[in-house]
C-alpha cells in the first residue's frame, strides 16, 4: 500500500515539532529565582546569558554551548543533555550561549 506523500509529511512534521527542546535561563543556581526568560528555542540562535546562574532544558535532548564572550564567541564549553527537564548550574564566566 502506498501512502499519500502530503499526509505522511504532515505527520512527520508534527512529530518532529513535538520533539523540540527549549531552554530557560534562571537567576538562581537551582533553576529558581526571580529572573527567568521565556523559553528559548534550541535552534542554534545565540542568546545573552547576563544575570543568569542556571539553565533548564525542557523537552527533548539538547546540546547547550556556552561562550565566555558576547555573540557566542571565544572558546566554547559544551554540555549534551539526554534527559528531560534538566537543571544545570552555570559558572559566571558564561556570557552568551546557544542550544541545538
Amino acid at each position: 500500500m502506498r501512502l499519500p506523500l502530503i499526509p505522511l509529511s504532515a505527520a512527520f512534521l508534527a512529530l518532529h515539532a513535538n520533539a523540540q527542546s527549549a531552554l530557560i535561563g534562571w537567576s538562581g543556581t537551582d533553576c529558581n529565582g526571580t529572573f527567568s526568560n521565556l523559553a528559548h528555542a534550541c535552534d542554534g540562535t545565540c542568546f545573552d546569558f547576563g544575570g543568569r546562574q542556571s539553565i533548564e532544558v525542557i523537552g527533548a535532548a539538547a546540546t547547550v554551548t556556552g561562550f565566555p564572550a558576547a555573540e557566542c564567541s571565544g572558546t566554547a564549553s559544551t554540555l549534551t543533555t539526554d534527559s528531560l527537564d534538566l537543571c544545570v548550574p552555570i559558572g559566571s564566566d558564561i556570557v552568551s550561549f546557544m542550544c541545538s
